[in-house]
């Protein structure tokens, strides 16, 4: 079973915040959770995750490549706090050749200052 993961954000005898690659980790995995979930799948948030599947069978061109960067935009604005992403950093890539579909998005941690990029693949169950 799949679940949120936080960062340790102290460690035990200091105040210190952890490491940047459990940072990164944690953020990755609950970005993959956010857009693998179909919208309503969490008990208690209707608005929780993506609508991605009522677009699956619609013409593909650069409207519906607009509307899935929006529906990803909203998602990571409203409930992925700890990274601050702008529209322009997101973009879809398609890979029909292999059978792949990979959401690319740049962001600012919110805890470390740094910049980190994700790549995650919509259409299967392990991102990249």
């Amino acid at each position: 079973m799949r679940s949120l993961k936080f960062p340790q954000m102290f460690n035990i005898n200091t105040t210190n915040v952890t490491t940047s690659t459990e940072y990164d980790a944690s953020t990755r995995q609950n970005s993959f959770l956010l857009l693998e979930a179909c919208r309503g799948s969490l008990l208690g948030d209707p608005y929780f995750g993506n609508a991605l599947e009522q677009y699956l069978f619609e013409q593909n061109d650069y409207v519906l490549k607009d509307i899935v960067i929006d529906l990803i935009y909203n998602q990571i604005v409203n409930f992925l706090p700890q990274i601050k992403v702008d529209r322009r950093d997101i973009e879809i890539i398609q890979d029909a050749v292999r059978g792949k579909l990979i959401c690319r998005f740049t962001g600012v941690s919110q805890i470390d200052y740094k910049v980190y990029t994700y790549s995650l693949n919509l259409l299967k169950n392990s991102s990249i």
